[in-house]
């Protein structure tokens, strides 16, 4: 008997064990979708309180093994939708339906230091869509902006592999620095050609002086804030994404071939009046003319190729993402000299010590080599020389011609005659195939960048943040151009370059290196409190940024072999023309500044900033520089009066006003240089020691307005922008001696503009697709330079002489 209850027991505590550990694993599936019923993709499926989740796959399917809990609850967060939070209660299927969040991803917007609600701002700020950054597989991140804000215009000169693209934020300014501030991740910089697209996470546009001003003394072109990706809760995850594309030119002008371009060179001789015999009415029978066309013998199809790793995950405390990638591109111009390759590497954590104590960094590394390719429409641009080089010459010349050489194979002046003599009526221009194949012009960068940050939460409920953070840009360049002689002997040069071909006579190299250092230190105090209908959000900081660069240079010529391995400044001509160079500079820049913002009931808004930037190019009494601004915004969909108007959802009004500053003339304009020549002590430059900060004032007036649920949103911007005291170069009188330009502060600038910008979306229906287009003006004057400056005739600088 005692055997039989021993043993029901034991089964009892078996069927008790299995229990709970049937419940420990239980196990959950089930179904996200959105209102329409289609399946999401990716939505983050957390138990709470845990770090146990997982993700839907592309039907929106989902299976969680949950662990203990009494009552467990699963979280469901998908970007562009609302969180949803749901206990199981003893359900092994669910069903969940998420709705789409009407504020969307811009309900918060980053404007550098702080950041705001969309609803609230008062400036006239602009929010890239990122959606479709991975569609449109650009290869620089200023390829994201393109065609997605009223009022800035991308333009790129050449469009060859690792050209630098300009930014411009409503008009060119000034005479110098028109580039925008870019501040990534809370560092600033000029360049961010180095950045990999596929990291960022946003992008916001700050155009009139209220956005801008936090960055007073370098905003007068505008700032464009860019945030890269993070981390996120959850179990490791590994992504990649590679592609591969071709590139064509398209739209090119159709040329003339060779019988029309002899019959346009005949009639322009006719036309001219010469007594002469036409001469291309007798060539015209040559058989040796060929028939080219130079634009499709330059141009063949490029390519280019990306591969993206991407591994992130993490805990409640810490958050990681490291990112790599390579992009490689090879031109669309003939042969293997116009390539660009970028490597990147970036890691971004960041750690909860304490629920008031958070820390973080973000290093980013890139590596880029350029094969540099002279395209543009000057000499020596490789197109330039397609469009005027006369079909009726070939690419390659004749192996009979006497000129020929297997190492040198293309026309330069064909027509050589047996007594040394050359007939050169139609050689204008040189051989673009040739300039495509000798060119040898590589450029190499290599570049740090990032921040370390400290993040401290006081009061009781934590209104307020102190945050430190130091960044640091980093680069090092390396430029090696080899010029390799080719080309016919024209009996030119040197007695020591006798017998050369006439094109980099003689052959050289010239090499230089640089490295530049920026180092940020920001410190800010960011207060936020909401009491009733009253909102406030303040901060105050100051900044401290430190710049040095330097480089070195030099050139030889005469190198007795121009193999690869003998391409160093060692191996060319060591006792004439040796040319060498270094030097160095470094400047700073102090700020103090601080914002407010006061929001009534949602309806109405006032924003008001200020900072003072001392920078150590101006001379002592004139350093500081202040730069103001005010805005003010009237919700008036939020009025009673507009209550029954049940189509529009949305209706703002934005007045601003502020002045921003320019600091770009030159490393310490103000001194006086001299330098010593023999005994004798010259003069370089004069300074100009009253020199003063440029000044940019702009005002705006905008409106934004949702119709239909924000299906419909409209923003419509007018400013007005005068700049004042543009920092210019005046050169003296040639009797005074050979001076570089003085900097003065002379001229007035203006621009002004009307911006629009309308999108449509419909994402309540299965087919969800979206519409946006944006269109500006803009209308840009000189309004006054100064009687001794130079007159402006496109881009060219015509100085006029003034004698008192």
């Amino acid at each position: 008997m005692k055997l039989k209850i021993n043993s029901l027991w034991l089964l009892l505590l078996l069927l008790f064990g299995a229990s709970q550990s049937l419940y420990a694993q239980t196990k959950i599936s089930g179904t996200v979708k959105d209102i329409t019923g289609a399946g999401l993709p990716g939505v983050s499926v957390m138990q709470e309180n845990t770090q146990n989740g997982t993700m839907t796959d592309t039907q929106g399917r989902f299976t969680l093994v949950l662990k203990d809990g009494s009552n467990p609850s699963v979280t469901f967060n998908y970007v562009g939708y609302v969180k949803q939070t749901l206990a199981v209660n003893g359900n092994s299927v669910l069903k969940i339906t998420l709705k789409e969040n009407q504020e969307s991803l811009n309900e918060v917007v980053v404007l550098g230091y702080n950041t705001q609600k969309k609803s609230v701002l008062t400036g006239a700020v602009s929010a890239v869509s990122m959606t479709d950054l991975q569609d449109r597989r650009v290869a620089d991140v200023s390829q994201v902006l393109q065609g997605q804000v009223a009022g800035v215009q991308i333009t790129q000169s050449t469009g060859a592999p690792g050209e630098p693209i300009n930014i411009r934020i409503r008009g060119e300014g000034t005479f110098g620095e028109n580039s925008p501030l870019f501040i990534v991740d809370g560092n600033p910089t000029r360049d961010i050609s180095f950045l990999n697209p596929s990291d960022m996470q946003s992008i916001t546009v700050l155009k009139d002086a209220s956005a801008a001003a936090m960055y007073g003394a370098r905003a007068s072109a505008g700032v464009i804030v860019i945030t890269t990706k993070l981390g996120a809760v959850g179990k490791p995850t590994i992504d990649i994404n590679y592609y591969n594309g071709i590139q064509k030119v398209a739209h090119l002008p159709k040329m003339l071939n060779a019988t029309q371009y002899m019959n346009k060179m005949e009639e322009s001789w006719n036309n001219s009046g010469y007594s002469d015999p036409n001469p291309y009415t007798a060539d015209k029978g040559r058989t040796d003319f060929a028939n080219t066309d130079w634009l499709k013998e330059l141009f063949e199809t490029g390519h280019t190729q990306n591969i993206q790793l991407t591994a992130s995950g993490g805990s409640d405390k810490v958050k990681y993402l490291l990112s790599g990638a390579y992009y490689g591109q090879d031109g669309i111009v003939v042969y293997k000299n116009d390539q660009y390759h970028r490597f990147n590497f970036r890691n971004n954590i960041t750690a909860d010590l304490t629920d008031r104590l958070t820390l973080g960094t973000n290093l980013q590394i890139s590596y880029s080599k350029q094969d540099k390719l002279s395209s543009k429409g000057d000499e020596p641009g490789i197109i330039r020389h397609a469009f005027i080089r006369p079909p009726i010459l070939s690419v390659f010349k004749d192996s009979n011609d006497p000129t020929y050489s297997a190492a040198d194979p293309f026309t330069d002046l064909p027509f050589y005659k047996a007594d040394g003599s050359y007939q050169s009526r139609y050689e204008y221009s040189s051989n673009p195939i040739a300039l495509a194949y000798f060119t040898n012009d590589k450029r190499y960068i290599f570049r740090t960048f990032g921040n370390l940050f400290g993040e401290y939460a006081l009061l009781k409920n934590k209104e307020l943040k102190f945050r430190t953070n130091v960044g640091v840009d980093i680069s090092f360049t390396h430029n090696k151009a080899f010029n390799q002689n080719f080309g016919d002997d024209d009996g030119g040069g040197s007695d020591l370059d006798k017998g050369l071909g006439r094109k980099n006579r003689p052959n050289s190299l010239a090499e230089d290196r640089g490295q530049e250092s920026t180092i940020t230190w920001n410190n800010t105090l960011n207060y936020a409190k909401t009491i009733n209908k009253h909102t406030i959000t303040a901060l105050i900081g100051s900044e401290y940024v430190v710049n040095r660069q330097s480089g070195i240079n030099a050139s030889r010529n005469r190198f007795e072999y121009t193999l690869p391995a003998f391409q160093y400044l060692d191996y060319g001509n060591s006792t004439q023309n040796i040319w060498n160079g270094g030097s160095g500079s470094e400047y700073t820049l102090f700020s103090l500044f601080g914002t407010a913002t006061y929001v009534y009931n949602s309806k109405y808004m006032i924003t008001g900033n200020l900072r003072a930037d001392a920078s150590s190019r101006f001379a002592p009494g004139n350093q500081w520089g202040y730069f103001p601004s005010v805005s003010v915004g009237w919700k008036i969909s939020e009025e009673n009066f507009m209550k029954d108007i049940k189509w529009i959802s949305d209706f703002k009004l934005r007045v601003s006003t502020g002045t921003l500053g320019n600091q770009e003339g030159g490393q310490y304009p103000f001194l006086t240089l001299i330098k010593k020549d023999g005994e004798e002590y010259k003069y370089i430059r004069y300074g100009n020691p009253d020199l003063k900060w440029e000044s940019t004032n702009q005002n705006n007036i905008g409106i934004d307005a949702g119709m239909f649920k924000n299906k419909i949103y409209l923003s419509v911007d007018y400013f007005r922008k005068k700049t004042t005291g543009v920092l210019l170069p005046l050169s003296l009188p040639a009797f005074i001696g050979d001076l570089q330009p003085t900097i003065v502060n002379a001229g007035e600038v203006s621009n002004r503009g009307l911006e629009v910008a309308l999108s449509y979306r419909n994402n309540d229906r299965p087919f969800k697709y979206s519409i946006s287009g944006n269109i500006g003006t803009l209308k840009n004057k000189v309004e006054k330079l100064h009687p001794n400056l130079p007159n402006i005739i496109g881009q060219m600088l015509l100085h006029r002489m003034c004698i008192l």
